[in-house]
């Protein structure tokens, strides 16, 4: 009787712990969805012409996130791979350098505020390729 009550308990700790660490890290939209993209023209603002080239130069370098390394499974050296690791992943969380989330570029500085601001606005417009 001890053991299942002790179990139980642990049981119901262990999903209070999973539940408040994963409130913790906000989505990829909410991030998007706070940026000012007053000034961005939406049409431009796609995958090949603003997106890939900051995460050719900033990710998909080589050990990091293209095809022949794909650290944490992730590859954004092209469109399909970038949105299925925006689909699966704190994306934003990482480049924001928010505290809940491992921040990337992985042991560098932060990205530019403009560069952020370009990725955030490309995930507010939709991810257009």
């Amino acid at each position: 009787m001890i053991t299942s009550i002790k179990r139980l308990f642990l049981t119901g700790v262990a999903v209070f712990s999973l539940l408040i660490s994963s409130c913790n890290r906000r989505s990829n939209t909410s991030y998007a969805d706070a940026a000012d993209c007053s000034a961005t023209v939406d049409s431009l603002n796609t995958y090949t012409n603003s997106v890939k080239p900051i995460f050719d130069t900033h990710c998909a370098g080589s050990g990091c996130h293209n095809l022949a390394s794909h650290k944490s499974s992730l590859i954004f050296s092209d469109y399909s791979n970038t949105m299925e690791a925006f689909n699966r992943k704190h994306v934003l969380c990482a480049i924001h350098h928010d505290r809940n989330c491992k921040p990337m570029p992985f042991k560098q500085p932060k990205l530019e505020d403009s560069l952020i601001q370009k990725i955030d606005c490309w995930v507010k417009g939709g991810m257009k390729e």
